[in-house]
């Protein structure tokens, strides 16, 4: 018997489901979680967009997409103040400003530069982080709560038939998009661990109802990868509860088998080569050695820039020329 049957189960996955590549426009959003995943798409040389910051419940999600398609604007009760400084109830602390209207403008700025990019995407990447969420009079469901005190807050569990409504309002609007659902596979503890089970639940069940209804979404499993494959604590974090940088880099390579074909693949490996020489360092950066290697790894930017269309190379480029003597 293989030891490696013993110690986890390894979770199927169907390769290139979504047939992701280069010439894809993504949208990411959600929790922690994706983070890591946009910040792995926009390294390997993807056209990724990830404005909205880290966002846990899937109400606030998809009422960032709708106000995208309808552009509607921020008002002054979409705004807070709190610790000195404004913020949007429906975003996380990234974007504040000291002056209130400079704020709102800044998030209707934002809201009218993403609606070409939006409508020009190809994939919607959401990684879903909890079904508990938190109401405010007037405002409804918040994406942060900026340190207001926990007791000012409705907190409920979301229902399976909201969450469902919800994202189903966006997914009816976009026919053309391809959206992938992950559930995270952080756990909220602060819920407390069987609120975290139960809140968990009720994300996998929605989703499952929204691949079932809608042929243009998917399920990635994150969360059952970290669980059964990656069950020893070396795969944590500190704190016991966030994957750890092993983890996320496994995570990461079953998601290339899950969402790209053999060509894309190569392509990433070709991205993964010249990340490596640009992060070389030389023990004699002067010598005829060095710089032939950084000569040559110069070429192998100007091929992969054809295959990265998107991507802008100008920031490597000039790393690598200003070491050639």
């Amino acid at each position: 018997m293989s030891t490696d049957s013993v110690f986890r189960k390894i979770i199927p996955i169907k390769s290139a489901q979504i047939e992701l590549d280069h010439s894809s426009e993504i949208f990411v959003a959600g929790s922690c979680f994706i983070n890591h995943m946009g910040k792995k798409l926009q390294h390997f040389g993807f056209n990724t967009h990830h404005p909205f910051g880290t966002l846990y419940n899937p109400i606030t999600i998809a009422q960032h997409f709708i106000r995208i398609i309808t552009q509607q604007a921020y008002s002054i009760d979409d705004v807070i103040l709190s610790q000195e400084g404004y913020f949007s109830w429906h975003h996380n602390n990234v974007i504040t400003h000291l002056d209130k209207g400079q704020l709102l403008k800044d998030l209707n700025q934002q809201l009218s530069d993403l609606k070409n990019s939006f409508n020009n995407s190809s994939h919607i990447i959401i990684s879903l982080g909890s079904a508990w969420v938190y109401e405010y009079p007037k405002v409804g469901v918040v994406g942060n709560c900026h340190k207001i005190p926990a007791s000012s807050f409705n907190k409920r569990i979301l229902l399976i038939e909201e969450i469902v409504h919800e994202l189903s309002a966006v997914i009816d609007q976009c026919p053309d998009k391809t959206f992938v659902f992950t559930v995270s596979p952080v756990r909220h503890w602060a819920d407390g661990p069987v609120q975290n089970t139960q809140s968990k639940s009720v994300l996998h069940l929605a989703t499952r109802k929204l691949t079932e209804a809608n042929s243009n979404c998917f399920y990635f499993p994150s969360y059952e990868i970290m669980l059964d494959e990656l069950r020893d604590h070396r795969f944590y974090a500190k704190d016991m509860l966030h994957p750890s940088d092993e983890a996320i880099e496994y995570i990461w390579n079953q998601f290339i088998y899950y969402s790209m074909n053999s060509t894309t693949q190569k392509t990433v490996e070709k991205v993964e080569k010249v990340r490596a020489g640009i992060a070389h360092r030389a023990f004699n950066a002067k010598s005829d050695q060095h710089q032939q290697f950084l000569r040559n790894l110069l070429k192998e930017i100007d091929q992969v820039k054809y295959d990265t269309p998107h991507y802008d190379w100008g920031k490597e480029i000039e790393q690598v020329s200003s070491q050639l003597m």
